[in-house]
């Protein structure tokens, strides 16, 4: 269980409308915030994602995050049948989560092309070291020449937010998170929950505002 020291928290839903979204509405709309929760529903009713405690933002081909950051997914897809309402809440807090190994620093990776979640290695060599960044050509996440452990990311999503994959990867000791054939996936539906420690929305989007004026003034380091 994971718990925060505040006394209040405020959860902000920014939901993407996925006809015509792209990656900069995306990350436009919650580089404000320091800690985020990303939800993913596939078509076929599956849902996972992951909590990030470091602002998303374009950072190239760098990854960056802190090691609080997990990846999570429900045991069953949404599309299980529940005869009750307490059965569909046992459905949906029904869930796993992986956090962060230790074995690399591979947390978030963000720019225009794709947003990635966890990096490196595979089952049999779970302590391969890769580089903290990842080149130009292994973006698109319909790439299917993967030959490096380094490209294995636990999610990642396309700049349209259409499709994504997901592998087992070193940073959080992850199986795929789908238990559709192959690592590919098409998004249904993506929301990104905002996490702020205040109690109202109001002061939350204060908040998240004036924290987004000081880091755009260079006077903190993210």
């Amino acid at each position: 269980m994971r718990c925060f020291s505040y006394m209040f928290l405020q959860l902000r839903l920014v939901v993407i409308p996925l006809q015509g979204a792209s990656l900069m509405t995306l990350l436009s709309s919650v580089r404000s915030s320091a800690k985020t929760v990303l939800a993913i529903e596939t078509v076929n009713g599956e849902v996972f994602g992951a909590f990030t405690s470091s602002p998303w933002r374009l950072n190239g081909s760098q990854f960056y995050g802190s090691c609080e950051a997990f990846l999570w997914r429900m045991r069953k897809p949404r599309s299980t049948e529940c005869r009750t309402v307490l059965d569909r809440v046992k459905l949906e807090s029904d869930i796993d989560t992986y956090g962060w190994t230790g074995s690399n620093r591979n947390i978030q990776l963000s720019n225009t092309k794709t947003i990635v979640l966890g990096g490196g290695g595979s089952e049999q060599n779970s302590h391969n070291s890769c580089d903290h960044n990842v080149d130009d050509d292994m973006y698109s996440t319909t790439t299917s020449s993967k030959s490096s452990d380094c490209y294995k990311f636990g999610i990642s999503i396309n700049g349209d937010l259409s499709t994504g994959t997901t592998e087992y990867c070193t940073t959080f000791g992850n199986p795929k998170l789908t238990v559709e054939e192959g690592e590919h996936f098409d998004i249904a539906n993506l929301e990104v929950w905002t996490i702020t420690p205040v109690s109202n929305v109001a002061q939350a989007e204060k908040l998240e505002l004036s924290r987004q004026f000081v880091f755009d003034h260079g006077n903190v380091v993210q």
